[in-house]
């Protein structure tokens, strides 16, 4: 039993691989997000036109954007410097060309000075500066009625970067921050895609791709 033993203990050493059993009942532990975070907290300045809900949606070096919860009713972008004092708010919600119709996604760039809003419904992202005057738009890249970007970030000078949920390939997608047309496609390979099926009430069924490959 003892020589078994040590064996297999050197089995796990070598290979480098922690073993988990699964059907134990392990102690619960406390973690304090202190301990392996930095955590600052910045109380927000409130008063009668800076009254939000406090929806964190960029933090930068110098600026914080925060919205309401509902983000297709309330158009209002609140702006904050990084010690919480109320700058400005910013509202372009409407049917325009300028304008947005809901906001799904901010992204802050405070290298080109300019706010990217995310207005999917109508496949294109409002840019703006950060006084909320608008700059231009950028729409989804051609011939691609169901395209979805999801998890947008601000890659580098030129480009975002995004997922794009629908694209037959699964990939990940470098856009210009320009013309919203595709730098890059970086493809993920994937063993097998999985499809979500949903039905309406008139029982017209339709499949939305799983944003996220197996």
């Amino acid at each position: 039993m003892l020589i078994l033993s040590g064996c297999r203990e050197n089995k796990q050493s070598n290979d480098g691989l922690i073993t988990v059993d699964v059907t134990k009942n392990y102690p619960k532990k406390e973690l304090i997000l202190q301990y392996f975070m930095d955590v600052e907290y910045i109380p927000l300045e409130t008063s009668d036109e800076f009254l939000c809900q406090g929806f964190a949606r960029a933090i930068g070096k110098n600026l914080i954007l925060v919205t309401n919860l509902n983000r297709v009713r309330d158009g209002n972008i609140f702006v904050f410097d990084r010690n919480g004092k109320a700058l400005r708010r910013i509202n372009r919600k409407g049917q325009g060309g300028e304008e947005y119709s809901n906001i799904m996604e901010i992204i802050l760039d405070e290298d080109n000075d300019e706010i990217y809003v995310h207005n999917h419904y109508e496949r294109k992202i409002q840019v703006y500066d950060l006084f909320g005057n608008y700059k231009r738009s950028l729409r989804y890249k051609e011939n691609t009625d169901g395209a979805f970007y999801t998890d947008i970030v601000n890659y580098d000078k030129e480009h975002l970067i995004c997922y794009d949920a629908y694209n037959e390939d699964r990939a990940f997608v470098l856009i210009s921050k320009q013309d919203g047309s595709i730098a890059k496609k970086i493809e993920i390979p994937v063993r097998e895609t999985k499809i979500l099926r949903q039905i309406d009430m008139s029982r017209n069924s339709f499949a939305i791709p799983d944003p996220y490959p197996a």
